[in-house]
């Protein structure tokens, strides 16, 4: 995530950045991972892996090039999502005039039903 870029790790006891106590932890055995970082706009919000690929001991570049595929999806859904939410507590502010639900007719976040409606407070 720190440089930006999609890593493979086919051999894992010979990454120093691997963090094994999960494998210590569990039965589970750790052999290759490929990772590749989530970036929303110039900003890296996270990782994606793949561990253990099936069928074969070692990830390649196809692999790589599928991931970061999937990572940029990803990186998509999340910039909708920030973005829906944007919308919607815009809408909610200048609908209410406040974050607070009052009641309204239409719903706080205004296409789900708040938790007052919902009678969950």
């Amino acid at each position: 995530m720190q440089d930006g870029e999609p890593v493979i790790v086919n051999d894992v006891t010979t990454c120093p950045y691997f963090f094994s106590d999960f494998d210590n932890d569990s039965s589970f055995v750790t052999k290759s991972i490929l990772a590749a970082p989530i970036i929303v706009g110039e900003v890296k919000v996270g990782v994606i892996e793949a561990i253990n690929k099936v069928g074969s001991d070692h990830f390649d570049e196809s692999d790589k090039r599928m991931l970061i595929a999937i990572a940029d999806e990803v990186g998509l859904a999340v910039k909708n999502a920030r973005m829906f939410d944007y919308v919607v507590n815009s809408y909610c502010k200048i609908r209410q005039g406040q974050m607070s639900c009052k009641g309204c007719v239409r719903p706080l976040k205004s296409w789900t039903p708040c938790a007052r409606q919902l009678e969950l407070v």
